[in-house]
């Protein structure tokens, strides 16, 4: 063991510098697979999100005119929600913030709960007023006796549920009304609108019947009101692109690329401090792949060395509970995108290495 510490560190400053670099190098490729993973887990609870059968209203209405609270009548298939550009002033955040309105429930609905509950679906009158919110818009909310709340368009609203995932935060920046359970001031903003975004959803049967339903609905309380809707029958478009982007993932991909440059850089600074040596042994007869093999070894020891020494780091970090703004999380995906990136820099390194071992002649580099 001392005899490798000894080659590996025969050259302290490159061995030191080649350290640094490839430490950078991990940091910025677990932090790129951190990014990937958050983003890859989001999606996942995106397409949770989803029903099977889907279809998206566009509604506007001719007059201001409160046709939500007519809408689920005799509708008995699948779920509808208010959602699209939907927002409401809520006063602990700070001015408008996008909502999502229950009008009709039929069966389970595709939200993720980490505590309480959904709000309409307690023992209480429906008329209490009472929401669900993501854990990030929790943290603002105001403490009353032990329990939060929002205040929405001037009315007091219960935080009656916590919304949330344990892989992502898909979740965390969402605030769930029930129509059942809303005040005056809400139904006044709501009604100002005209213009709403409603989807159906169901994961148990067809929605044509409840479509008709509702059209007719809106319809019988508004005759002059556009209504279009269509059928979506895929997933979406993903969102993994744009998280990624928004957890500038960029910015970690051209690190790394400045980092690969730098190891070939040290590379040439490592050949000129041995060339004595390497024309030594060729002077003697040494084959220039056992030298180059040599070389390779060296690299592959930094290299092992330098990721031992990163896991270290990042253990003694999380015991001491500092954030490393990346989790390792170990999977095939994890690995293999590791190895690749271990030999990227492994090949780059050694192309000047091998293209200089090839060329060189030995006598002039022993009269240098």
């Amino acid at each position: 063991m001392k005899s490798i510490f000894r080659n590996m560190f025969r050259y302290k400053l490159t061995a030191v510098f080649f350290i640094v670099a490839q430490l950078i190098v991990y940091t910025t490729v677990f932090g790129a697979l951190g990014i990937y993973n958050r983003a890859y887990d989001k999606e996942k609870d995106r397409l949770l999100s989803l029903y099977k059968n889907r279809i998206e209203l566009s509604v506007i209405t001719s007059k201001k005119v409160d046709f939500l609270t007519y809408l689920g009548n005799d509708v008995d298939t699948g779920n509808a929600v208010l959602a699209g550009k939907f927002s409401l002033g809520v006063q602990e955040l700070g001015g408008l913030n996008r909502c999502e309105m229950i009008l009709k429930t039929n069966e389970e609905l595709n939200y993720k709960l980490i505590s309480g509950r959904l709000p309409g679906q307690g023992d209480g009158a429906s008329s209490e007023r009472e929401i669900a919110v993501g854990r990030e818009k929790e943290k603002q909310a105001v403490v009353i006796d032990g329990k939060k709340y929002f205040t929405i368009e001037g009315e007091r609203y219960e935080i009656v549920g916590v919304l949330g995932s344990e892989k992502s935060d898909y979740w965390d920046y969402k605030i769930l009304l029930n129509i059942s359970c809303v005040g005056q001031n809400v139904m006044t903003a709501v009604m100002s609108m005209q213009e709403y975004s409603i989807e159906l959803g169901s994961n148990t049967g067809e929605l044509d019947a409840s479509y008709s339903k509702i059209y007719g609905n809106i319809r019988s309380v508004d005759e002059a009101s556009d209504i279009k809707a269509q059928k979506i029958n895929s997933a979406g478009e993903s969102t993994m692109e744009n998280t990624m982007a928004r957890e500038n993932m960029k910015v970690n991909i051209i690190a790394y690329i400045f980092c690969v440059l730098n190891c070939m850089i040290m590379s040439e600074f490592w050949i000129i401090q041995r060339r004595k040596e390497f024309a030594i042994k060729k002077a003697f007869g040494m084959k220039n792949i056992r030298i180059v093999r040599d070389i390779a070894v060296n690299v592959l020891e930094l290299s092992c060395f330098s990721l031992v020494l990163f896991l270290a780091g990042y253990i003694l970090l999380r015991l001491l509970n500092i954030s490393t703004g990346f989790d390792i999380v170990f999977s095939p995906v994890t690995v293999l995108a590791t190895i690749a990136a271990i030999a990227a820099v492994f090949l780059a390194t050694m192309i000047y290495p091998v293209y200089k071992i090839f060329k060189f002649n030995p006598v002039h580099q022993i009269g240098a």
